[in-house]
Order: C-alpha cells, then sequence, then structure tokens
C-alpha cells in the first residue's frame, strides 16, 4: 500500500513542503478509496478515465512543484 509506496518519495525530497509519510498515506487512502472510483464510474467516467483523475489529483496534492 501507500505506506509502502512513499518512503522512497520522501527520502528524495519530492513531497510538498511538510508532508510526512503517514500524511501522503492517509490522503493516499482518502483520494484512491474503492468509493472515489465508484463514485468516479457511477458518474460516467471510465476506469481509464478514473485512474487518471485520481493520479492527478495525488501528484497535486502530494508532490513538490
Amino acid at each position: 500500500g501507500p505506506l509502502n509506496l512513499w518512503p522512497a518519495i520522501e527520502a528524495r525530497g519530492e513531497f510538498r513542503d511538510g508532508l510526512t509519510t503517514e500524511r501522503a498515506a492517509a490522503l493516499t487512502y482518502a483520494i484512491a478509496s474503492p468509493d472515489t472510483f465508484r463514485q468516479l464510474l457511477d458518474r460516467g467516467l471510465s476506469l481509464d478515465e478514473s485512474e487518471e483523475e485520481v493520479t492527478r489529483v495525488l501528484i497535486l496534492a502530494l508532490l513538490a512543484d
């Protein structure tokens, strides 16, 4: 899960200022939850579109400019 993914990104200093691995994991669980995908699919996005949008939101929310 995210707790396994994010430490390497934190170690490279790629998170936005002040963001920790634990906070990034919590945000990832919230943004990329099955409920989020279900809502997007219910609103007409394809699975590919949903994955692209969730990825875009995670990048904007978590990574430094």
